[in-house]
């Protein structure tokens, strides 16, 4: 007897459609169906497919074990403009003004060898099911994206037009809190970096970042995980002098945000409220923490049931985990938390995550395991302000057989220009640090490298064991002066580096940073204790190689 109303995303419904010819050279795009859909209400989607049936005149004597209740579904009909039978041009261009098309071919098997495999398909459900492969060799060409051959360094591109150490403007990050991405100032700022600043910068991305001196930001450790609330105690605050910080005596300081139920177990609510109040919560706890970023909350795609993280991922449904993504990132924003959803993307396992090669089409990456992120990073809801996921962590696992960190397709065309992502985009732990060069070019802002501290910034990159010479796919050593003569590295260094620091400065890390801004080492009981083993171990080594020094020369006098 009430009245209900249904708000319906049509770009949530529409397909997408690889094949389509966009008369540029390019193919690819959203499409829309002609004719009638059904909107029902039920008790499970049995009961509300039982609820179109009978809107459509069938009842248990046409096989249904039931009948169901035409008044509980709502028949909308949609034919496109100018006629024909598919609307090929409402969806093609995205939110962010974007022409959109197919940017992950290396997605499909067929691309390294034509028709090589066929995908199941409902429209000819027995030619394409089961289908038995015998003898698949991989062409050289996928062999070439298995071993990380993407990116070769130029060198001899005309790059005067970079400045690095610039000196003639002195602005401060702190200046920059709250600054729009448009600013201007950006611009010079990144200017006045140092080329070592920024490679490190585009080197360690998490937990801990690396001060950049020249414009006053400062190494500081800044993430957290979010599995299903913070893992940290309210005691272990990252600054522990800060007003806010809650002491080891009080008496909630063992408290634990890890407290609420499984992602799925929520997400079943379908209650988009609940999750906007979590975000609220969650981002409240971040300010007594100390932390302004979070690695969450998971948006993969339930795809089985031995995932393994699955207790993290909300749903098989992307546009519910979405959505609920979308709601529970701008309640931490209203705190100054930033969400960076994770692992984007195609992470379908956990045991032997690393490396892992899925091959789909681009219609399936796109209307399953991208969608729920194209969901909460567009924030249709919330377009018109700067709320929404400023964090992003890339998957473990490979696109086809290009590693989804250095799929430039899937991190600067999709994610940047399809659908306007700006912020900290970070790799998962120690991934593809031998691919820098391939990395930085696809459009991540760093590694999250676990324990990294005390950066020195000064030395080439090249010089940390991480990034050392001989461990990089590309030979090239990465020094300050490997991409003098490539404008494309060049570029994409200014990029990033402006992407991570955006992010920040819209965060509450600006809590902290003012003119007087500064760090201040402090001698700690763990500190003393192995400053003094390595002293201890320096001593006992000198004195060793001293004792085996006259050995040998006694030994070799008698």
């Amino acid at each position: 007897s009430q009245e209900l109303t249904v708000t319906v995303d049509l770009q949530n419904l529409a397909s997408y459609d690889n094949t389509v010819d966009n008369g540029d050279g390019t193919k690819g795009t959203y499409i829309f169906d002609k004719g009638d859909y059904y909107f029902a209400l039920g008790n499970g989607a049995h009961d509300a497919l039982n609820n179109v049936l009978a809107e459509k005149g069938k009842t248990t004597a046409d096989g249904m074990d039931y009948n169901g209740n035409a008044d509980l579904v709502y028949t909308w009909s949609f034919t496109p403009a100018g006629g024909g039978n598919v609307d090929k041009t409402t969806f093609a261009v995205s939110r962010n003004n974007v022409r959109i098309s197919n940017q992950i071919p290396y997605a499909d098997f067929n691309y390294y060898q034509d028709n090589a495999v066929t995908y199941l398909s409902r429209s000819n459900w027995s030619g394409t099911y089961p289908k038995t492969y015998n003898n698949v060799e991989a062409p050289q060409k996928m062999l070439d994206d298995l071993n990380g051959k993407y990116y070769t360094v130029k060198t001899t591109d005309d790059t005067s037009e970079f400045t690095w150490g610039r000196t003639a403007t002195s602005w401060k990050f702190y200046q920059m809190t709250q600054a729009d991405w448009d600013d201007y100032r950006w611009e010079e700022l990144l200017d006045q970096m140092t080329i070592n600043e920024s490679m490190y910068m585009a080197a360690f991305g998490g937990p801990i970042l690396p001060g950049a001196e020249s414009i006053g930001f400062e190494e500081i450790q800044m993430t957290e995980n979010n599995g299903n609330g913070i893992v940290k105690a309210f005691s272990d605050n990252y600054d522990p002098n800060a007003p806010w910080a809650i002491p080891e005596t009080d008496k909630n300081a063992a408290w634990n945000g890890q407290v609420f139920g499984a992602s799925p177990l929520l997400a079943s609510t379908f209650n988009p409220d609940l999750f906007l109040t979590r975000g609220k919560f969650v981002g409240t706890e971040s300010l007594f923490l100390g932390i302004p970023i979070i690695w969450g909350p998971g948006l993969n795609t339930h795809r089985h049931a031995y995932n393994g993280r699955n207790c993290e991922y909300y749903s098989e449904d992307p546009v519910l985990s979405g959505i609920i993504a979308m709601e529970f990132s701008y309640g931490c924003a209203q705190y100054g938390l930033i969400a960076a959803p994770k692992h984007f993307a195609f992470n379908d396992q956990e045991t032997n995550r690393n490396g892992v090669a899925p091959f789909m089409t681009e219609q399936r990456a796109r209307e399953i395991e991208l969608r729920a992120y194209q969901i909460a990073i567009e924030a249709p809801k919330y377009a018109e302000e700067d709320f929404g996921m400023f964090g992003l962590m890339t998957s473990f696992s490979k696109i086809g057989a290009v590693e989804c960190t250095a799929s430039r397709g899937l991190m600067t065309d999709i994610l940047k220009e399809e659908w306007g992502f700006h912020g900290y985009a970070v790799t998962d732990i120690f991934d593809d640090t031998d691919l820098y060069t391939s990395c930085v070019y696809a459009g991540i802002t760093g590694y999250d490298l676990r324990g990294s501290q005390n950066f020195d910034t000064t030395q080439s990159l090249n010089a940390n064991n991480r990034f050392r010479d001989g461990s990089q796919v590309d030979p090239t050593p990465l020094t300050a002066d490997a991409y003098k003569g490539d404008a494309t590295m060049m570029q994409a260094l200014k990029d990033n580096n402006k992407n991570l620091l955006w992010a920040i400065a819209q965060c509450n890390l600006m809590n902290r940073y003012n003119a007087s801004t500064h760090v201040v080492w402090q001698m700690t009981s763990w500190r003393a204790a192995y400053i003094a083993a390595i002293t201890v171990t320096a001593v006992l080594t000198v004195g060793a190689v001293v004792m085996y020094v006259v050995s040998w020369m006694k030994g070799k006098e008698e």
